[in-house]
């Protein structure tokens, strides 16, 4: 009788240890810098430079790169900021280690802050947690059957025990990698400051943040999307202006006309859209993510000017396949109006809330939408003080990759603004047969977006 085996590869962890690290030092102020009279903030950031293993230990070195923002007394410009590193080596006991293998160590840095020794010297300190493990590759063999001598000389496939010989078998789930890999994924891009902001001098802080990541498994491979916001607080070129910031929280999800998003005295204008946002046509959106499951969302805007058919205001918005648009639309009849409503979008199937009319002589238009998980409640304000409901929505189920099955959807729930101008002005006529124009600027004065504490 012979017992019939298969060969199983596995990695094995070999031993593992988990340390906390303190890093401390005191730094002085380089002499380009002025003085420091408060620290604003401290930004820190860990590189492993090299892990190598030893007997029963491994030994890890990197360093602790930091930006400080702070204040100064300085008159002409009071807010600086100065970088440094703390260098650290460090021994961690690893039983059972193999020189000959390689270390995995992952890291988080539980803490970072400053404290001010005097106003040209400060101490930094981190809190540093190191994972490290070790792992070994083994092979395992596993019963398959048990044969008789004579089918293993005949080398017959089926694996019939030998007469008066039982055998029980159990089934086990096998995984098998197919494919394992190592990446880095470079993004090396260029962002041009907004009109109305001055030319940059000199970059005193920034923050850089991934947002909404999802992977997708595709034909070649594996798709990674998401969005990487950004914040940069510089000092401009014009002295009179003394700090200036960009962030990228606001995204489009095509990229707009040239003119289709326009910053001017504080002030965004957007061109109405020759195509509505169920087409991909719909190019001057201006969105940003849905980050919270309890927000609420304000905006104002000045009384749009409409040709009848047109509408602009807030989006909670999927996809061109499912959004909400909340607004300000101008009715199709012998005597137009400016009415709020509500309108969902889900693939073929469109829902009108109530509506409420507008009284158009009004300079300005608020309009609010209070989110509790799939529930958006929608309000209309002209003055931002006293609101008046319009609609509720019970289940915005929609804005999701899985609330309508069409093809590959994954942008993630976001929520803006929007305006649709289509042609509805050149195919308006007046009274004395004049026609009208379809270029549609309108003009938002503020968003905001405030999560439910």
């Amino acid at each position: 009788m012979k017992l019939m085996t298969r060969q199983i590869r596995t990695s094995l962890k070999n031993c593992h240890s988990d340390m906390q690290l303190t890093l401390e030092d005191d730094i002085n102020v380089p002499d380009s810098k002025p003085d420091i009279e408060h620290i604003i903030k401290i930004q820190g950031e860990i590189h492993v430079q090299e892990t190598s293993a030893e007997t029963d230990r491994a030994i890890i070195r990197g360093q602790l790169s930091f930006s400080l923002l702070y204040l100064s007394d300085v008159d002409f410009r009071q807010i600086h900021t100065m970088q440094g590193q703390i260098p650290f080596e460090e021994s961690i006991n690893l039983e059972n280690a193999n020189p000959d293998l390689e270390v995995h160590c992952h890291y988080d840095l539980e803490d970072c802050r400053a404290s001010l020794i005097n106003s040209r010297k400060i101490s930094v300190r981190a809190i540093l947690s190191l994972h490290c493990c070790q792992e070994e590759e083994h092979i395992l063999a596993i019963g398959t059957g048990i044969v008789s001598d004579d089918a293993v000389q005949a080398e017959m496939g089926d694996p019939t025990p030998p007469a008066g010989v039982e055998q029980q078998l159990a089934p086990m789930s096998v995984t098998t990698m197919t494919s394992h890999q190592k990446d880095l994924f470079r993004i090396k891009d260029e962002t041009s400051l907004p009109k109305g902001k001055p030319s940059c001098e000199n970059v005193l802080y920034y923050e850089l943040s991934t947002q909404g990541l999802a992977t997708r498994l595709v034909d070649d491979g594996i798709r990674i999307t998401g969005d990487l916001l950004i914040f940069v607080l510089y000092t401009p070129e014009d002295d009179e202006r003394n700090l200036e910031y960009l962030s990228t929280d606001w995204m489009f999800p095509r990229v707009p006309e040239p003119d289709g998003v326009l910053l001017q005295d504080s002030h965004v204008k957007i061109k109405g859209s020759c195509a509505d946002l169920d087409s991909m046509g719909a190019r001057n959106i201006l969105l940003r993510r849905q980050q919270h499951f309890k927000f609420t969302a304000v905006c104002k805007m000045k009384m749009p000017q409409l040709y009848p058919g047109q509408d602009a205001g807030m989006t909670c918005y999927y996809d061109e396949n499912t959004f909400v648009k909340f607004g300000v639309f101008a009715t199709q009849e012998p005597q137009p109006r400016l009415i709020v409503k509500a309108v969902e979008v889900i693939g073929e199937q469109v829902k009108e809330s109530g509506s409420i009319e507008l009284d158009f002589r009004r300079q300005d238009v608020y309009l609010k939408i209070e989110t509790n998980d799939l529930k958006r409640t929608c309000y209309m304000s002209y003055d931002g003080k006293e609101y008046i409901k319009v609609a509720v929505l019970e289940n915005v189920y929609y804005l999701c990759d899985e609330g309508l099955k069409k093809g590959k959807r994954f942008t993630g729930a976001m929520i803006g603004m929007y305006a649709y101008a289509g042609d509805f002005g050149s195919r308006y006529v007046d009274e004395y047969g004049r026609h009208g124009d379809d270029t549609l600027y309108v003009d938002f004065d503020w968003f905001d977006y405030q999560p439910e504490k």
